[in-house]
């Protein structure tokens, strides 16, 4: 452990730590805006600047700064305030000159930092101007006029995303974060999953439901889960007057801080005019409003007739995935307990019912054996009978991540999606050849003496049986 002093506490943390985050664990707040949580630091803002004792300069950036053993660090110093400040002017310099009449100003980041140092006017320099708004994107839009040029977006979208979708072009005052080669973003590899718009630290990129302008006006945060695929990301939904004006991801333990298009931007199903808001019944073949006594009642009232009629088994309940893990426990005790019939069924069951007895029958649970964390820590990923990056874009958002820090991918399947443009190898297999294609990855495993005996003796039943069917497997 390093040992150092930290406005004037000692501090102790493992090697290798830098200023910023042995600041942050110690509950010591250093402004920065181009820093990306859990990337190397960067240093391109400045803004972290920081008094350290004895060093050749006086001063350093905290996010790219390892400790060393009895440093003296200073974040609080009338010097870190002024080289803080500082910098913030020479940011401010060339931002437009309506900055600070900006109707975004109460969610940016910029204007926050400046008001923290006493800055209330943009000072007198040269504009960045006169850069053509990219408005091409359904969901946000981008402004390089109001770029600051912090790189976040840059660094999010290629190392977190993996989608590569910005870079910075030219030089000096003509600098500016363009897609791709320069294109619009509607012609680029953005799949609008939002995590540029959650990283930009200013009004550069901004999403166009207004969540961005209005985050000042809140009125609360209510934490959820994300109703769409089965990753179960966690999100923040934006709560003003009784609505919901926006999403901003969360660090749940599956996703991490990131959120795919459809949990960042799909909310409005939720106020959307054509939800229902009172109950419907048919009468005399059209669908009219009613109470919810009256619906209620006739519900009831239509069931006692089929049991009368029928039995228990002559009804059937069928719940939705849209209700969460509780509402359909309650759902199916309903009817299995109260009217007194196992005719439950689900939505889910159309596409996992064979999923889950192949897990079952195989590995002893129909649900996943390994955690989403586990991802990232893999030398191999085989990926197989899976879209990943349509289907549940989070995980396959980290996959491509594991293949980019030296995992070895590989894709199986008919089509070529978009995780084989990272994989190591890609097998466009027939469709229909996935079973042989098992068959004869598992011989070849057996052959070549690669197998875990021990292992399989001590998991597995009636394994010799099978190994001996699929050695013609080749």
């Amino acid at each position: 452990m390093i040992v150092f002093s930290l406005n004037g506490i000692s501090v102790s943390v493992p090697e290798g730590t830098t200023v910023l985050d042995a600041a942050r664990g110690v509950g010591i707040d250093i402004p920065t805006l181009c820093h990306i949580e859990g990337l190397e630091g960067y240093g391109g803002c400045r803004v972290c600047m920081v008094e350290v004792e004895g060093s050749r300069t006086g001063c350093a950036t905290a996010c790219t700064l390892g400790v060393s053993e009895g440093m003296v660090v200073r974040t609080d110093s009338e010097a870190a305030f002024e080289l803080r400040r500082a910098v913030l002017e020479m940011i401010l310099a060339e931002h437009p000159a309506d900055c600070f009449n900006c109707k975004h100003s109460g969610a940016c980041r910029l204007h926050e930092l400046a008001a923290r140092h006493g800055l209330e006017k943009v000072p007198s320099g040269i504009e960045r101007s006169g850069f053509p708004v990219d408005d091409s994107n359904p969901f946000f839009t981008l402004d390089p006029n109001r770029c600051i040029l912090c790189g976040k977006c840059v660094r999010t979208c290629a190392e977190i995303q993996c989608s590569d979708v910005y870079t910075l072009a030219d030089r000096g005052f003509r600098s500016s974060v363009v897609p791709g080669f320069g294109g619009l973003l509607s012609e680029s590899t953005c799949v609008s999953c939002g995590s540029c718009v959650a990283a930009c630290p200013t009004g550069a990129l901004r999403p166009k439901d207004g969540s961005w302008a209005g985050a000042m006006y809140v009125d609360r945060r209510v934490r959820t889960v994300c109703p769409y695929c089965g990753v179960g990301c966690q999100l923040d939904l934006l709560v003003s007057g009784g609505r919901i004006v926006g999403a901003l991801p969360a660090d749940g333990p599956s996703n991490r801080g990131r959120l795919c298009v459809k949990g960042r931007f799909a909310y409005n199903f939720i106020g959307h005019p054509d939800r229902l808001s009172v109950p419907l019944v048919r009468r005399d073949g059209e669908l009219v409003e009613a109470t919810w006594d009256e619906a209620l009642g006739l519900v009831v009232r239509r069931l006692r007739e089929t049991l009368d009629r029928l039995g228990p088994d002559g009804a059937a309940g069928l719940a939705s995935a849209r209700c969460t893990n509780e509402e359909n426990y309650l759902f199916q005790k309903l009817f299995r307990a109260g009217v007194g019939t196992n005719n439950v069924d689900h939505c889910a069951r159309l596409c996992h019912a064979s999923t889950v007895t192949g897990l079952v029958s195989t590995l002893g649970s129909g649900a996943m054996t390994n955690s989403i964390d586990e991802i990232d820590l893999q030398d191999a990923v085989f990926v197989t009978g899976s879209n990943t990056t349509e289907t549940h874009p989070v995980i396959g958002t980290r996959i491509k991540r594991a293949a980019r820090r030296g995992a070895r991918l590989i894709v199986a399947d008919p089509r070529r999606i978009d995780l084989a443009t990272e994989a190591e190898v890609y097998l466009p297999l027939r469709p229909g050849t996935n079973v042989a294609l098992y068959n004869a990855l598992a011989c070849a495993i057996l052959e070549d003496g690669l197998a875990d005996r021990e292992f399989i003796a001590e998991r597995t039943e009636g394994f010799e049986d099978w190994a001996e069917k699929i050695r013609t497997c080749t």
